[in-house]
């Protein structure tokens, strides 16, 4: 009688469904999960970068610039998103230093193949463009970085600082060696202008020369046919001049003519003029002093 009632009272037990209370997912849990996503999303622009920088042959490089710019805002936006996120504990922390390490690893082989195509890039003028984009993906690599190890547990902010710097220090090897190509590219346009300019000056100043060479051998001309003028003015007269003294009376009643009015070698008009207009009036004075004798 005790069992069958023993048995009655179990059965009865069993047959009452019991409430179950479950807990609900700790906060904790969910920026876990929403931090990882954020690791797997930079992760695969990451990715689609490296594949842009290993297919480019050189030329137009605006797949890379578009690639890397996703990278960059990707990037911004997990910040957001980490530090909107609770504190996270040791356990859940510690799940986070695998895909962190999977991240360090695609940025290093992805920088490692842009440094790669550095000559190509510099050819075709995106040396300065890719230097900006590393610099902008490198200030956005720490500020994750910053932004992670705030959330972690301070017994493994170290881990945390030291798997953050291998991305970081990976996006700044490249930074260096464009920094430097962009340097040696500015360099070069200075020295390409500098020479131009010293060219053009160049070139002014024996414009310059050969203009005042110019104009002084114009006025020299110009003085010599000014003297060459002046000369055979006075020339003109002193003939003038003779022609009238050639005739001249002796004491005898005679006359006589002066060679030097005859033999003058100036063949100007002018001269021909007054030779011949005196020597027929000397020949006059002739013939009338005879008449008269």
């Amino acid at each position: 009688m005790k069992a069958i009632l023993a048995l009655s009272l179990v059965a009865g037990a069993l047959a009452v469904p019991s409430k179950v209370v479950r807990d609900p997912p700790s906060l904790v849990e969910r920026d876990l999960a929403s931090i990882t996503s954020v690791i797997a999303n930079i992760e695969s622009e990451v990715e689609a970068l490296d594949s842009a920088i290993s297919a480019y042959t050189g030329g137009s490089y605006t797949a890379i610039e578009s690639a890397a710019s996703a990278v960059v805002a990707a990037i911004q936006s997990g910040v957001t998103t980490v530090e909107a996120s609770a504190d996270l504990s040791v356990a859940d922390a510690a799940d986070l230093i695998t895909p962190v390490e999977d991240l360090s690893a695609d940025v290093e082989t992805t920088v490692s193949d842009f440094v790669s195509i550095e000559a190509k890039l510099v050819a075709a003028g995106g040396g300065a463009d890719a230097y900006d984009s590393l610099e902008a993906q490198y200030s956005a690599a720490v500020d994750l970085s910053n932004a992670i190890a705030s959330k972690v547990p301070s017994a493994l902010s170290a881990e945390a600082a030291s798997l953050a710097a291998g991305i970081t220090s990976a996006i700044e090897s490249g930074v260096s060696v464009y920094a430097s190509a962009t340097a040696a590219t500015t360099e070069a346009s200075a020295t390409t202008e500098a020479s131009a300019t010293t060219a053009a000056s160049a070139t002014t100043a024996g414009e310059e020369s050969s203009s005042a060479a110019s104009a002084a051998s114009t006025a020299a001309a110009t003085s010599a046919a000014s003297s060459a003028a002046s000369s055979a003015a006075a020339s003109s007269g002193a003939v003038s001049s003779a022609a009238v003294s050639g005739v001249a009376a002796t004491g005898t009643g005679s006359v006589s003519v002066s060679a030097s009015a005859t033999a003058s070698s100036v063949y100007t008009g002018a001269a021909v003029a007054n030779q011949i207009g005196y020597s027929l009036g000397g020949a006059a004075a002739i013939v009338a002093i005879a008449a008269a004798l």
